[in-house]
């Protein structure tokens, strides 16, 4: 029997292979795909700075995204630790599909990141990894993919 998912605000547009509940009805392999997407178009999307907000809007949707930064060294190593630290926080303040959110660097490439969490679905969970990519220059995140542990790679 396959998870029931709830469907974001966009896919229930196109509201096909609902359940009586209203849910859809997904293979997890396209959870993940679509849980891949949220996550890469949340951290393409700049929170302001923190002083700019009060502090009674922090974590609601005038805070959503990462924290700009354009003016952080991400190649150096303490500058990509800074950035882990911002990818860390957005995604456990705004994916609730994700807990236990842990994000490295895991090599010398201070560019690439790779995020380990837990994915909820309603009455399942799993372990996933995934990695990042930034590009400094145009300050975009990629993911590069999301795995569930049921891959071996």
């Amino acid at each position: 029997m396959l998870p029931e998912v709830l469907p974001s605000f966009w896919n229930r547009i196109s509201a096909s292979s609902l359940s009586s509940t209203g849910a859809r009805v997904v293979s997890i392999d396209d959870f993940e795909k679509q849980v891949g997407a949220d996550i890469e178009a949340l951290l393409n999307e700049r929170r302001p700075r923190a002083e700019a907000l009060p502090n009674y809007l922090r974590g609601t949707i005038l805070d959503y995204g990462l924290r700009d930064f354009a003016g952080l060294n991400v190649r150096s190593l303490d500058g990509a630790r800074a950035l882990a630290l911002a990818i860390q926080d957005s995604l456990r303040l705004f994916d609730c599909r994700l807990r236990d959110v842990t994000v490295a660097v895991p090599g010398e490439d201070t560019l690439k990141f790779e995020v380990q969490a837990t994915l909820s679905l309603n009455t399942a969970s799993e372990r996933v990894r995934f990695q990042l990519t930034c590009d400094p220059e145009s300050s975009r995140v990629k993911i590069e993919r999301l795995h569930g542990s049921r891959y071996d790679d």
